[in-house]
């Protein structure tokens, strides 16, 4: 095994794969007990697996290092990236030989991203999301095994939106926090953490943020506290999925490339047109930012702290379609 981060070889030959979600992307298994994901990637072009492991493993300890430092300010809520493992690559026979014959689908030898598995919602959280979530007719459809994960977008629902019947990453926008009574301070709370997690990529990663995923998922480590609450449900912000994040630089043209990954990416993120969260949005970001920038990179700490509004100005002006 390659590029790997803790733990043995030997722990995976001798775990079950168990198979989660698939997609024409990617397949994965769970192993380890429920504390590993193994995933297979769809090549992309100058980019390989160990790319995607290394600004994977970098957005983690950038996070971690925020964590050791303090943020900015007293924001309600942390932010959590799942802990990179390994990449194993297909060229790695040793590994194919003693474990990767345990795999149940058979597969070819591939690069294969393995990472710290995000445990769902449990069954009764589960079945109550799903009674508020669904429509009688659309219950009857859904595959009640998924893994259930929410993706919070902080946007209203678009015109003709049609609700996917897939409990994986479901879609929960504005319109379902209300119907859900979520209080308006965690909805701001919920864009002052994404509002954290960007900057920290930008600033202490070097990194665009380019398709990376929010979600919400049960707290099960008691060091991650306070969690949100709601109705009968606690959950925590995971950010993940770094394979389409690119480097960048702190220059001018960084910033165009970084508001061009935040419009690119599902809307997560509050919008400049809704200004009262967006206000939340871009103050939590300029703070973190600024602090950041201040503290690793203090010989030009007033020029990138200029650039960070920079980022801010592109996308507001992405709101009326000057996107970058």
């Amino acid at each position: 095994m390659s590029n790997r981060d803790g733990g043995t070889s030997e722990q995976a030959s001798e775990a079950k794969f168990e198979p989660l979600h698939t997609s024409n992307h990617s397949k994965a298994w769970l192993v380890s007990e429920g504390t590993w994901v193994y995933k297979t990637q769809k090549e992309q072009r100058g980019r390989s697996h160990v790319d995607v492991y290394e600004m994977h493993k970098k957005a983690y300890e950038s996070l971690r290092d925020a964590w050791r430092n303090g943020y900015t300010s007293q924001i309600p809520r942390e932010i959590n990236i799942p802990k990179p493992f390994a990449s194993i690559e297909a060229n790695d026979t040793k590994w194919w030989r003693e474990t990767g014959h345990s795999i149940p689908e058979k597969i070819a030898p591939c690069s294969i991203l393995v990472a710290q598995y995000i445990v769902p919602f449990e069954r009764k959280i589960k079945t109550h999301l799903i009674h508020r979530l669904f429509s009688s007719r659309e219950k009857k459809q859904l595959n009640r095994d998924e893994d259930f994960l929410i993706r919070p977008y902080l946007v209203f629902r678009p015109p003709g939106f049609e609700r996917p019947l897939s409990l994986h990453n479901y879609p929960f926008y504005l319109d379902d926090m209300m119907r859900f009574e979520i209080s308006k301070e965690d909805i701001i709370s919920f864009a002052r953490t994404m509002a954290v997690g960007l900057a920290v990529l930008h600033w202490s990663g070097s990194m665009d943020g380019n398709g990376i995923e929010f979600v919400f998922a049960p707290n099960i480590h008691r060091r991650i506290s306070p969690v949100w609450k709601n109705e009968r449900w606690k959950y925590v912000m995971w950010m993940l999925d770094f394979d389409l994040v690119r480097p960048i630089s702190h220059t001018k043209n960084g910033m165009k490339q970084a508001a061009k990954a935040f419009w690119d990416n599902d809307p997560y993120y509050p919008r400049p047109d809704n200004r009262d969260l967006w206000s939340d949005f871009k103050d939590q970001y300029l703070s973190e930012s600024e602090a950041l920038i201040r503290r690793k990179h203090p010989q030009n700490a007033n020029q990138l702290i200029n650039l960070s509004k920079t980022f801010i100005a592109n996308v507001e002006m992405g709101m009326t379609g000057n996107r970058p």
